[in-house]
C-alpha cells in the first residue's frame, strides 16, 4: 500500500492549464473518446516513456527535474510513523472505460478515505499491468490506483500492488466487464 503523488506543474499558470487540460481529458475519456485533442501523449514505452515525460509539455517540467516522481523504484524500507488512512468504501454501481492508457472505473459519490483528519472522496480507480512502480527493480503483476480528491481539489492516490495468485473476489466484477480495447464507457 503506497500513497503517491504525480508530476505537477511549475507555475500557477501551468497548474491552471494542466488542470483545464486534465478536466478536458477526463471529460473526453469519460465520454469514451480517448485523449482530448492536443494533449501530450504519454505512455510507458517509446517516445512517451517516463524518462521523456518532462519533454512532452512545458507544464510537465517537474517530471524531468523532480526527485520523487512517479513511476518510482522502491529500493529500501524506511520505518516511519505515518498517519493512518481510514477507508470508508461502499458497494456501488460503476462505470468502466478503456481510455487507451488504462482500464478506469469511475466511482459514484459516497466512498472516501480519511487522512490526517481530512476527507478525500473516491473519484475513480484504474489498473496498470504490469505495475507502474517497482520494488527493488521488480514489477508486480498488477497495480491498482485508487484516486481520491478533497474539497480543495487536492488529490491523494492509494496504490495497491498485486501478485498473481487466487482470484480476487473484490475485483471479479471489474474483470467480468473489462473492455479489450479503447472505446465507450460501460456501466455495471
Amino acid at each position: 500500500l503506497m500513497a503517491l503523488s504525480a508530476c505537477v506543474p511549475v507555475t500557477r499558470e501551468g497548474a491552471a492549464r494542466v488542470e483545464a487540460g486534465a478536466a478536458a481529458t477526463a471529460e473526453a475519456q469519460t465520454a469514451g473518446h480517448g485523449e482530448a485533442h492536443g494533449e501530450a501523449h504519454w505512455g510507458y514505452t517509446g517516445a512517451g516513456a517516463p524518462e521523456f515525460w518532462g519533454e512532452l509539455n512545458p507544464d510537465y517540467t517537474l517530471c524531468a527535474t523532480g526527485k520523487s516522481q512517479s513511476p518510482i523504484d522502491i529500493t529500501e524500507v524506511n520505518q516511519v510513523d505515518l498517519t493512518d488512512i481510514a477507508f470508508h468504501y461502499a458497494p456501488a454501481p460503476l462505470t468502466i472505460v478503456n481510455n487507451g492508457h488504462t482500464i478506469q472505473v469511475v466511482y459514484p459519490a459516497g466512498s472516501y478515505i480519511e487522512l490526517g483528519g481530512e476527507r478525500y472522496n473516491l473519484q475513480q480507480f484504474h489498473l496498470h499491468a504490469p505495475s507502474e512502480h517497482e520494488i527493488d527493480g521488480e514489477l508486480a503483476a498488477l497495480e491498482l490506483h485508487l484516486v481520491h480528491k478533497n474539497d480543495a481539489g487536492q488529490l491523494t492516490v492509494v496504490a495497491v500492488l498485486f501478485q498473481e495468485g487466487a482470484e480476487n473476489a473484490a475485483l471479479a466484477p471489474v474483470w467480468a466487464h473489462l473492455p479489450a480495447a479503447a472505446g465507450p464507457e460501460q456501466s455495471f
